[in-house]
Order: structure tokens, then C-alpha cells, then sequence
């Protein structure tokens, strides 16, 4: 097994601070969206097979809004038409997730 090098130790612990980053950010949006969060019906448009990304779409006021998630989970099946609900920012609809039960 090789040695890390400084310039691999300086990426990762940069690649760190991202994935830090990132999972902050993700739980400011999941508190902002369970204290003010208002839910819709949405549509699956997609789903790709190979990576398990699923996108949907929306409405809000005649708007349609897009979304997607991994699909984690290898027993669920979604498929394109399936219904899910959305909790999305009245103030910010493009801030929406899928609401997993």
C-alpha cells in the first residue's frame, strides 16, 4: 500500500470540508422546510435505472417545479407517473424535497 502524500491529505481534507458542507446545508433546508414546508402532489417524470436518480415535477400556482432524489432503497420500484408528495418553501418552491414516509 502506498504512502499519502501531502497533496492527497490536502484534497481529502478539502473533499471533507465539502461533504461538511454539503450535509449542513442539506439539514438548513430540511429544517426550513419542516417549520415552513407546504405540501403538493408531484409526478415522477424519470428514472434512471443504472444511477437510481428519480427526477419529479410540481405545480405551484400554475408553475411547474422539478425536483429529484437517489432512490436508496433497491425493494422500491418507482416508475414514470407515480404520484409522491412534495414539501416545498411557499416562498421558494424551486427548495423542495420528497416527502419520505
Amino acid at each position: 500500500m502506498r504512502a499519502i502524500t501531502k497533496a492527497m491529505a490536502i484534497t481529502l481534507a478539502a473533499l471533507s470540508l465539502v461533504i461538511a458542507s454539503c450535509t449542513s446545508n442539506e439539514k438548513k433546508v430540511m429544517e426550513q422546510l419542516s417549520k415552513n414546508g407546504e405540501l403538493q402532489c408531484g409526478v415522477i417524470t424519470d428514472v434512471d435505472s443504472i444511477t437510481g436518480n428519480v427526477k419529479y415535477e410540481f405545480l405551484v400556482n400554475q408553475k411547474t417545479y422539478k425536483g429529484d432524489f437517489s432512490n436508496d432503497d433497491p425493494k422500491k420500484k418507482y416508475q414514470k407517473g407515480d404520484l409522491l408528495v412534495v414539501a416545498y418553501l411557499r416562498t421558494n418552491p424551486k427548495v423542495n424535497r420528497r416527502l419520505n414516509w
